[in-house]
């Protein structure tokens, strides 16, 4: 949940955490994906800030980033103040979902990979940063000042109370059976890299999922100490569906994670994003397996 608390002229950040204990620990240098299912449930929110302040008080449902996993070797105790200890201690965790998470009312999974580093076999789940610092899909403050001449308007939003109210189920971390690649190695040797579409998108689509950022990130950190270095970015599918779907999907696909390249800090001379479909497969679809591999996102060093 996220909701910033105001009471009387004291504010706090108010976040719900889960815990959990692992089945047995995570080995270092082992690496895990890590990942859980959620739906936002806006109007739930709505009725608990309304039952808790007044049933007139204005409620905002917004929905939020920053939910990450906190690794420990021991178990956390409840009765913590745990939102002070992330001040004193600068608690912050191994993996995070630092996008915003736009589910509406379906189930939607979010994963991503992680190396471990200790024999962790707690975790904690939620959000470990302020609210001044968690990015939102509506930003109140910003609305403030547009409608500064309007005192109704500015009055109104003042009393506002914002509340992201997620519903999560099915967390798991469990041992990466692919094979893990280093990013910048791969390029510079093989000249190619391979994202396995899972990681990036959910199946059908073509926005890029939370979990996909730390790993686009290096590749745009890559590009940055390698600026003569052109990319091919390239979308691919298995055979399921119609060729035009696919070949769509695949050129989507190919242009979301170029547009987040170019956002940070990437020049677009520097990319170029083709989709081809079904077209290149590297493996038979006559088996999941194999049309799991042929559902890719594939960079490339390009000639142009």
């Amino acid at each position: 949940m996220y909701h910033p608390f105001q009471d009387g002229k004291f504010t706090f950040d108010y976040h719900e955490l889960i815990q959990g204990r692992l089945a047995k620990p995570l080995e270092p240098g082992k690496t895990y994906r890590v990942s859980f299912w959620t739906r936002t449930n806006d109007s739930l929110g709505v009725q608990h800030l309304r039952e808790v302040f007044g049933r007139v008080t204005n409620v905002r449902s917004v929905k939020c980033g920053n939910f990450g996993f906190y690794f420990s070797n021991g178990k956390i105790n409840p009765k913590e103040n745990f939102m002070l200890s992330q001040l004193d201690f600068s608690l912050r965790p191994q993996v995070n979902f630092t996008q915003i998470v736009e589910t509406g009312d379906a189930w939607r999974q979010y994963s991503m990979l992680f190396k471990a580093d200790r024999p962790y076999q707690y975790f904690l789940f939620g959000n470990f940063f302020s609210d001044a610092v968690t990015p939102l899909n509506m930003d109140i403050d910003e609305r403030q000042k547009i409608d500064e001449t309007n005192t109704a308007t500015v009055d109104f939003w003042k009393k506002t109370k914002r509340i992201a109210y997620y519903c999560f189920d099915d967390f798991v971390v469990e041992a990466y059976k692919g094979e893990v690649e280093t990013l910048e190695k791969t390029l510079l040797e093989k000249k190619t890299y391979t994202f396995e579409s899972a990681l990036l998108f959910d199946t059908g689509q073509s926005d890029l999922k939370a979990g996909s950022e730390p790993e686009l990130l290096r590749l745009a950190a890559f590009l940055k100490t390698n600026p003569a270095i052109r990319l091919e970015i390239g979308g691919h599918t298995d055979d399921i569906g119609d060729d035009t779907s696919n070949f769509l999907l695949s050129e989507r696909r190919a242009r979301a994670v170029s547009v987040f390249l170019e956002r940070n800090g990437i020049p677009p001379a520097q990319l170029r994003a083709t989709g081809y479909g079904e077209s290149h497969p590297v493996a038979a679809n006559d088996t999941e397996n194999g049309r799991q591999q042929n559902r890719r996102v594939e960079c490339r060093q390009s000639e142009q």
